[in-house]
């Protein structure tokens, strides 16, 4: 799935960073902060952030630009913030659990294969909300 593809994670992070944005990652259990250092260490300028509270996590994504999502709760939570998001839905449906609210945005992986969405195609989806911000 995305969340494992690490290479589409490390372009997209390339191509925030070239566009001038400061890009941070979120790493919940071990495996997941880990996945999150390497694409961290492929990114230039980008950030790990340590483990935080749900209230910390809140005040970041209220200071964000635009955020970028797997079909979670941070998704949901930077929704319900107001937050510009781009969500990314694999096998589940984001007409049933989508994020929903102004500037909210899904790109849907064809067939439900989530290592099938492309940086290109989430670039897309973000572009026009960072041009708004």
């Amino acid at each position: 799935d995305l969340c494992g593809h690490e290479t589409h994670w490390s372009e997209l992070g390339r191509r925030a960073a070239a566009a001038g944005l400061k890009v941070v990652l979120p790493g919940g259990e071990a495996q997941e902060y880990a996945r999150a250092g390497r694409i961290a260490a492929a990114v230039p300028m980008a950030h790990v952030l340590p483990r935080l509270g749900l209230e910390a996590l809140a005040r970041l994504l209220c200071a964000a630009r635009a955020v970028v999502a797997v079909d979670t709760g941070l998704g949901h939570l930077a929704a319900a913030l107001g937050r510009p998001c781009v969500s990314l839905y694999g096998p589940t449906s984001a007409a049933l659990i989508g994020t929903r609210g102004a500037r909210q945005r899904h790109v849907l992986a064809p067939h439900g294969a989530m290592d099938t969405i492309t940086p290109e195609a989430v670039w897309a989806a973000l572009a026009p909300e960072l041009e708004r911000a």
